[in-house]
């Protein structure tokens, strides 16, 4: 549908708006404010990955400018914000719910890239006739060629455009159906991940204690985690399988005070190597507050080395000549060891069971134990 707006147009596929203070004269932002002051808006604000607490309320605001749904990435901090359809992954599973069906009158993507490839699959399936790319100057970021304006301005020069042009910032009430149904969505997953456990103990005979206590799953972990994360408390997560099950399997978060520091990643070409090393700086970036990384077994063994960072290092500001006092990071890793690259069990060479162990899965013996 887009390709054929455009062949059969004489206007460029996408229009990039000056990078100036201002956007008054941008076409795209005067579409979307028309459409927003419209009764009954269809606008999604897709979120990827954000960089700054700033940012995770600039978002917030011009969402609620616009009165639009909120589809928000694990990286992106929004998650832990109210307003969010927060299993929105989940809940576009169904085909009621289908990109193609919704008929968007605008979609505004913010931050980076998508972990979902589910939501990702949307964007690309609802083709509205105005996608809104913002993001930093001199950067694409439309690797499907759907988008038709990019704003290269920033999220608070376009916050303060709709603020001009008169957009109240206040919680959209087109969102409320769908935050019920992620409500039903989560209470469904919670029910599910208890039951499985619960299944798999009894019948391995490994669920020690009271009838029904919880044993060991990756979706398990992944959601205990992201309860167990103390206010203030920086996530970091590694790339593979355990950012996909904190972006799929993440509870919300109860505390929805100041704004969270979004959970860090390298999403670049989203590889396993260097991990622990890149925890261990960032965990020194926060100057002692309390950081916690999730991270698989193949990822820990790429970066093995890494963990004598994680030794006592000599203090800053101590000098040559004196004795260096030393400090331990403020960083607990938790390691999901499931024998392998559990990755491609979800990947079509999944189903060649034939090369799938011995040529991708990298199965190991590997007790970690000793190497922390």
């Amino acid at each position: 549908a887009t390709m054929h707006r455009w062949c059969s147009s004489r206007k460029p596929r996408s229009t990039y708006a000056e990078a100036t203070p201002a956007l008054t004269d941008c076409n795209g932002i005067e579409e979307l404010i028309e459409v927003a002051q419209k009764t009954d808006p269809r606008i999604v604000v897709l979120v990827g990955t954000l960089r700054t607490q700033e940012e995770v309320l600039l978002t917030e605001e011009v969402a609620h400018r616009l009165n639009a749904i909120v589809f928000a990435d694990i990286t992106s901090g929004l998650r832990q914000r109210p307003g969010v359809v927060h299993y929105a992954d989940q809940l576009l599973t169904s085909p009621l719910l289908a990109g193609d069906l919704m008929q968007l009158d605008a979609l505004v993507h913010v931050g980076g890239p998508l972990v979902s490839a589910r939501l990702a699959a949307f964007a690309k399936a609802s083709a509205p006739e105005l996608y809104i790319r913002v993001g930093p100057p001199n950067c694409r970021m439309d690797q499907d060629h759907l988008v038709t304006h990019h704003l290269p301005g920033g999220l608070l020069t376009l916050s303060e455009t709709l603020a001009k042009r008169g957009l109240q910032a206040s919680p959209p009430n087109v969102a409320n159906l769908w935050r019920h149904l992620s409500e039903v969505a989560g209470k469904a997953i919670e029910s599910t991940i208890l039951e499985e456990s619960s299944a798999s103990g009894d019948a391995e005979g490994t669920t020690t204690g009271l009838s029904g206590t919880p044993v060991f799953s990756e979706p398990f972990v992944a959601r205990t985690v992201a309860k167990l994360l103390c206010t203030g408390g920086q996530l970091q997560i590694s790339s593979s399988m355990p950012i996909r099950d904190l972006d799929f399997f993440s509870p919300p978060s109860v505390d929805s005070g100041l704004a969270p520091l979004p959970p860090a990643a390298n999403r670049g070409a989203s590889g396993i190597d260097g991990v622990i090393a890149s925890a261990a700086g960032f965990c020194k970036g926060l100057n002692g507050s309390p950081s916690t990384l999730i991270i698989g077994d193949v990822a820990t063994i790429h970066d093995l080395n890494s963990l004598q960072q994680l030794a006592a290092t000599p203090s800053s500001s101590s000098s040559a000549s004196t004795t260096a006092t030393s400090k331990k990071l403020n960083l607990t890793i938790i390691l999901v060891n499931n024998g392998g690259g559990g990755i491609f069990n979800f990947l079509p060479i999944g189903k060649h069971r034939d090369v799938l162990s011995q040529y991708f899965n990298e199965p190991h013996s590997i007790n970690f134990e000793s190497a922390f």
